[in-house]
């Protein structure tokens, strides 16, 4: 998996709405307005709906369109099916055109299914898995792939080669996170804070690619127990299957995080475990704790560096 791949299967569902109506309407030249029935105009959340998106092309049939990052066996059949549903419900499944638009890599079988499903119903489907949506965007559309994944494209890295540097907005003060789960006095708490800091900068000497991708591993992992609270941990095979990706992939980005000094791979283990940590003592438990607590989005601090979210 390069780059590309890996940043679009950390798009949320709404960005990855968005960016399938912002993407496919330039690779066809009779569709008509694009309309939205999945998501919140303005923004990347999403509402349920069936299809995600559709229009109409310049011969009157319909096109439907279903974005999803769920990888779960069946999920492009059953909104295929659903698709199908609608379009005979509306008397316009003749010669509409479902599409997948997807941010894995799915089984060939599946595919086959949805294939005669949609043929069988005077239809026809496509799919546009993560490989061709990330060669499209790296080929012929970099201004998408720097507004939806924000990836610098070759052209503009050829004009440049400074590093881009990320700012983010260091913690002050954590009073919020100290509120919540520390409730540490004002002698006790600037220590933490000067911790906190500490894993902050490590970040943003970071890339951000890497920075996602540490942020998944927290995603999925839990702390240890006992004396080793502080570490987080996932197999690596749960990660993989998770993220879509292949072991070496996983190998060299644990090599940036272990440059860090913030996570690295127990080969010795059976099963492979990944194990990540912030500090010496709980902090990415607390932090990952915390943002489910308040209802924020962990990548806004671990990927956005904004800790002013923990203040």
């Amino acid at each position: 998996m390069n780059q590309t791949e890996i940043m679009l299967t950390q798009l949320s569902a709404g960005e990855l709405q968005n960016l399938a109506c912002d993407l496919l309407p330039r690779l066809y030249q009779d569709w008509g307005v694009i309309h939205k029935s999945g998501g919140v105009e303005g923004t990347n959340k999403t509402r349920k709906g069936t299809p995600d998106a559709w229009c109409e092309r310049d011969n009157g049939t319909l096109v439907y369109i279903q974005a999803t990052s769920d990888r779960a066996k069946g999920k492009v059949l059953r909104d295929l099916e659903k698709s199908i549903e609608e379009l005979k419900k509306n008397k316009k499944n003749q010669e509409a055109l479902c599409i997948a638009f997807l941010s894995f890599d799915p089984q060939s079988e599946e595919i086959e299914k949805c294939k005669k499903l949609a043929n069988a119903n005077g239809c026809e489907f496509r799919f546009y898995s993560n490989a061709e949506i990330s060669k499209i965007l790296e080929t012929k559309y970099h201004p998408l792939a720097d507004k939806y994944l924000k990836i610098q494209t070759d052209l503009k890295q050829k004009e440049t080669f400074e590093l881009r540097k990320d700012i983010g907005i260091p913690p002050q003060t954590a009073k919020k996170i100290n509120d919540r789960l520390w409730k540490l006095s004002s002698v006790d708490l600037p220590s933490t804070l000067d911790e906190i800091l500490s894993f902050f900068n490590t970040l943003k000497k970071m890339n951000k690619t890497s920075r996602q991708f540490f942020a998944s591993i927290v995603d999925l992992s839990e702390p240890m127990h006992g004396t080793k609270d502080h570490i987080m941990t996932v197999p690596a095979q749960e990660l993989e299957n998770a993220l879509n990706i292949l072991p070496h992939t996983v190998n060299n980005q644990m090599n940036i995080i272990e440059k860090y000094k913030m996570g690295r791979i127990e080969h010795e283990d059976n099963p492979v475990n990944i194990i990540v940590w912030a500090a010496d003592w709980p902090l990415l438990p607390n932090l990952k704790f915390y943002c489910e607590e308040e209802g924020i989005n962990l990548k806004e601090i671990i990927v956005d560096l904004n800790f002013s979210l923990i203040d």
